[in-house]
């Protein structure tokens, strides 16, 4: 299911990117909506990506000492998910845990949304201001989460611990189609 979730964030991503595009080529500023539904389902498809990994392979690994683990993804989604996979795979150290808090902060911004109504921001497209969700939810945001993405999966995949070899390489092959797939224009 994490794969699935992944390829319905990275067509959400270049959806908005090519929203963005459109509207930096015809100046129809209308288009940062459609750049904003795009973005918004990139942000929540991703960090559902990292649930359903997190899940499948939270039956294949065991925490020891079991103390430590639950102390550890205690009190948060990006928490459960990362240390989850630090049991099932010897991940570099490259700020997972700064980066997914990132991202489950904006996709808990995206579905439990506060806004308090304020002034208007410059758009990223420097085309125009608008309010803060535009500007929260633009396309760099995605593309920001399609990266993490990729990048923690890559590292998952080729580091698993001995009782996931067998499935990492196994589903190699459908990352590569993913990745693949975010490359092309």
């Amino acid at each position: 299911m994490f794969i699935i979730w992944a390829q319905v964030a990275l067509k959400s991503e270049k959806a908005a990117r090519e929203a963005r595009e459109r509207m930096l080529a015809t100046g129809d500023t209308s288009l940062q909506l459609e750049e904003t539904e795009a973005t918004l389902i990139t942000l929540v498809s991703v960090a559902s990506s990292f649930e359903a990994l997190r899940h499948e392979i939270s039956h294949n690994v065991s925490p020891s000492p079991l103390a430590t683990w639950e102390a550890e993804r205690r009190g948060s989604a990006d928490k459960d998910v990362l240390a989850t996979l630090r049991l099932a795979f010897a991940l570099p150290d490259k700020e997972w845990e700064k980066r997914l808090k990132w991202l489950f902060d904006l996709r808990n911004k995206a579905v439990h949304p506060k806004w308090k109504s304020g002034g208007t921001l410059p758009h990223p497209s420097g085309l125009h201001s608008t309010t803060q969700e535009f500007v929260e939810f633009s396309c760099e945001q995605g593309s920001k989460a399609a990266d993490l993405l990729l990048d923690l999966l890559g590292d998952c995949l080729s580091n698993p611990v001995p009782d996931l070899a067998e499935w990492a390489t196994g589903v190699t092959p459908a990352y590569e189609e993913t990745r693949v797939f975010r490359g092309k224009e």
